[in-house]
């Protein structure tokens, strides 16, 4: 676990998108039938799956190639215009 913040505190120092407080520069997609939710700020994507089966996420935004930067779970992959994620797993991407 302490790991996993470290690895989250370095992604933060080095993305100026995720140092920006400014809640009106974030947009989130939730769905609560899934148990679901997107959230982008910037260049940046947290994508996260709370439900008991896997799920296919869209990405939002015209990112042309995302890229992975942390992942909770192995198995964790851009899959065309989504990132597909295991149950209560969570992924942060560059779009």
């Amino acid at each position: 676990m302490l790991a996993w913040y470290e690895r989250l505190l370095e992604l933060r120092s080095g993305r100026t998108d995720l140092l920006d407080g400014r809640f009106d520069r974030v947009t989130v997609a939730v769905d609560d039938e899934h148990g679901t939710l997107v959230l982008r700020r910037g260049s940046i994507a947290v994508a996260v799956n709370l439900g008991p089966e896997p799920a296919l996420l869209p990405l939002p935004g015209p990112g042309s190639d995302p890229l992975v930067l942390l992942a909770s779970h192995d198995g964790i992959a851009v899959d065309g215009p989504g990132v597909a994620l295991p149950p209560d797993s969570v992924a942060i991407l560059d779009l």
